[in-house]
């Protein structure tokens, strides 16, 4: 069935805004309302880089909370696609010691410190992992949240 000109033009210019505003939002990290911790736009900017991702096939989509310091820098759900994704979270904070807290849908999480020295930066991976008994002799892993810092920026395969 073809679908008149305007009226297929009409669907496009509904469609096409929702589907750009939505992928917006999916990716973007919660404002802070924090002077202290602020989400920024570039990671030249932060001197805390924050890479999440899910890396479990059985639950394909997981809803991710982190705080740092109770402040609330991430809510978002994220995808486990190829596996080897992770999503980048500039972040600029006072040097110092933190506390760095995350918690998924699944009801795991970790409070883990995290310190940035003066004038230094620091790179952070936090993993979703969950891979049930198969009854295949291959690893199990409960659902579980790992936190890695580095003093390098991190490369990923």
């Amino acid at each position: 069935m073809m679908v008149p000109s305007r009226r297929r033009l009409a669907m496009l210019l509904t469609v096409v805004p929702l589907a750009a505003a939505l992928a917006a939002c999916a990716a973007a990290p919660v404002p802070t309302g924090d002077d202290d911790i602020t989400v920024v736009d570039d990671a030249e900017q932060a001197n805390l880089v924050l890479y999440v991702s899910n890396q479990s096939f059985e639950h394909d989509r997981v809803d991710i909370m982190v705080r740092i310091d109770g402040v609330l820098v991430v809510d978002q759900s994220f995808a486990v696609e190829g596996q080897h994704n992770w999503l980048e979270f500039p972040i600029e904070l006072p040097a110092g010691e933190h506390t760095l807290e995350a918690t998924s849908g699944t009801g795991v999480g970790l409070s883990e410190p995290v310190t940035v020295p003066d004038g230094e930066k620091r790179w952070v991976v936090l993993d979703y992992w969950y891979y049930p008994d198969r009854g295949d002799g291959s690893d199990v892993v409960d659902p579980s949240l790992t936190l890695t810092v580095h003093e390098e920026q991190v490369g990923f395969a």
